[in-house]
């Protein structure tokens, strides 16, 4: 019982940063370093300490999601995402691991997708207006943290 507590408890101090970001990337188009630097080391304490998430788990999943935000920072020469978006994506790794971060992450880019197709469709805004992809992929991340499980397993279930 204390196990689940403590994990209900976790999710919420975790929603609650992203909550941040998100609102923060709303705002101001950027992610702010302070938030995630400081959140990605008490993310792993906290997974760490109280066994949540494996440490190879969570050291791929924070290498491999910032090494392709990375990439793709480097591959568009920082038109398509910020420094901002590198760090969130290690702390995505950190918070959910290496399988529920990749599938967050491409969670998060079909909401951002659909959200901007909306907006385009509706002329709320056009092919230059600039989308915060941290909210999306924050949210996304909100959703792997209360169902990731279930969400793995449905969508690994669409492959067998």
């Amino acid at each position: 019982m204390f196990e689940l507590d403590f994990i209900l408890v976790r999710n919420l101090l975790f929603t609650a940063i992203l909550l941040l970001v998100v609102l923060y990337d709303v705002r101001y188009m950027v992610i702010p370093y302070r938030i995630t630097l400081l959140s990605i080391l008490f993310t792993i304490f906290i997974n760490l300490y109280f066994k949540i998430v494996p440490f190879y788990s969570l050291v791929i999943g924070s290498c491999v999601i910032a090494g392709l935000f990375y990439l793709q920072y480097y591959i568009s020469k920082a038109k398509s995402i910020g420094k901002g978006d590198i760090y969130l994506g290690a702390l995505i790794g950190a918070m959910l691991g290496f399988q529920q971060g990749i599938l967050a992450i491409l969670f998060g880019y079909v909401i951002g997708a659909i959200i901007s197709l909306y907006l385009l469709y509706f002329r709320h805004a056009n092919a230059k207006t600039k989308v915060p992809l941290g909210a999306f992929l924050s949210l996304s991340t909100i959703m792997f943290l209360f169902f990731g499980d279930s969400i793995l397993h449905w969508y690994l279930g669409l492959f067998v």
